[in-house]
């Protein structure tokens, strides 16, 4: 007798485009969400009507980027993926991570900024940095310059962020009217903002809703910042010093004294490098040389840099021809991310499933799709992601996708049937054809 469960529409394979715009190349995408990614209602695209149907408020997955995922609370969904770091990273003092893509360095950087973001004792400002081959060049006396004066101007968007965050808390102590001295550090900074910073924060002004967050489509959200007459006075203040040019911007050494004077007793720059378009590794190195060999001079003034490197940079940063022998006078803390294990890979997903979850009926894991099949969809996908969590969310994304577009989208059934898992396993474990 032929199985009824097995007999399904033909099936086809889209992109992810596509799965967001109802299987038509040619259609609408779903709107992206301020930090990027597939917003949380986008529509009603197949795979945002699959993502409800399983009680979900917000698509878990639909990024293996950090910087675009949906969670409103990034701390719910990090991974440690080694016991102690986050800790060990939160300490003063240089420190470095070396991972291969997709292993996680951004998601342990971001999770840094996160903690360090809600700690109040001492009060940390943290502010992320790339740094760029093509806008930085030698000779290297005028590099570090280069860097610090980069630095200068995420510091300052941070500072100003970070500020805003906390006025609950200076509300709470009684400390939350600037004093002459904060003041002036506000507006030298707040006249020295990107001009899109400044526009966000005229509009913020005009329309401040219930959420005084207007800075989501520059930063990470981390907290919830009530709109109160402290906060009103203190953005348009700044509003008044960003129509303000009547004088130079901030210097890296202004930009560092008046977060001082903000209450910041101390300053982590998170050291973020791009996996992709590096020239060459050398190249690299020769740019940020200048920077890493200042580690220690700035950590005494309290200053911290947390570099995230690709792990093929870790020979040639730790080999004792390099500037970390011998180069940095505190010793700093040194990390490297080279397997992930699945029960790590495991908690990736049903940590995400979790946040994601709107009520005791919400699905808590893949497995929830697999009712009719023998097997674990989430131990399968786990072991076709060999060990990066960027390739498990990635495999999660294209399951999702393609059961939005075959089985649920034709008979809005919400498990796969057997015949539908072997075909999926088959696209995705399909050897990549040679290059030509």
């Amino acid at each position: 007798m032929e199985n009824q469960a097995d007999k399904t529409a033909p099936i086809r394979y889209y992109s992810n485009q596509e799965a967001r715009s109802g299987g038509r190349s040619d259609g609408p995408i779903a709107p992206e969400a301020p930090g990027g990614g597939v917003a949380r209602w986008a529509g009603s695209t197949p795979r945002a009507r699959l993502i409800k149907a399983v009680g979900l408020a917000y698509d878990p997955f639909s990024s293996g980027v950090s910087e675009k995922d949906l969670a409103p609370d990034f701390g719910s969904i990090y991974v440690d993926m080694q016991p102690g770091l986050l800790s060990e990273l939160q300490q003063p003092g240089p420190g470095f991570v070396f991972a291969d893509y997709g292993m996680g360095k951004t998601a342990t950087r971001m999770a840094l900024e996160y903690a360090l973001r809600l700690a109040r004792h001492p009060m940390t400002l943290s502010a992320t940095y790339t740094p760029s081959i093509a806008q930085q060049t030698p000779p290297a006396e005028s590099l570090l310059q280069q860097h610090l004066d980069a630095i200068a101007i995420e510091v300052r968007i941070d500072l100003l962020v970070q500020y805003l965050e906390r006025l609950p808390e200076r509300q709470a102590e009684r400390e939350a009217t600037a004093g002459p001295l904060q003041q002036l550090a506000l507006y030298r900074q707040a006249r020295s903002l990107p001009t899109r910073f400044s526009a966000a924060m005229r509009t913020a002004l005009a329309n401040p809703g219930e959420d005084g967050a207007f800075w989501r489509a520059f930063r990470p959200n981390v907290r919830y910042v009530p709109v109160t007459t402290a906060w009103r006075s203190l953005v348009e203040t700044m509003v008044k010093a960003a129509r303000s040019s009547e004088s130079p911007r901030a210097s890296w050494e202004e930009t560092v004294y008046d977060a001082r004077s903000l209450g910041f007793q101390q300053i982590y720059v998170l050291v973020d490098a791009i996996d992709e378009g590096r020239s060459s590794d050398d190249a690299y190195l020769e740019v940020v040389q200048p920077l890493i060999k200042a580690a220690s001079d700035l950590a005494r003034q309290g200053i911290y840099l947390k570099c995230f490197f690709p792990l093929e940079l870790k020979e040639l940063l730790l080999n004792e021809n390099t500037m970390l022998n011998g180069a940095l006078t505190l010793p700093p803390a040194i990390a490297i991310i080279n397997s992930i294990s699945p029960a790590d890979l495991e908690k990736l997903i049903t940590d995400r499933i979790e946040a994601a979850g709107t009520s005791g009926a919400s699905i808590r894991s893949l497995d929830w799709f697999g009712q009719e099949l023998d097997e674990s969809i989430q131990a399968r996908l786990i072991t076709a992601a060999s060990g990066s969590p960027r390739r498990l969310i990635e495999l999660t994304s294209a399951l999702l996708d393609f059961h939005s577009l075959n089985g649920f989208r034709h008979e809005e059934r919400l498990w796969l049937t057997r015949a539908e898992w072997q075909q999926f396993l088959e696209a995705v474990e399909r050897p990549a054809p040679p290059l030509a």
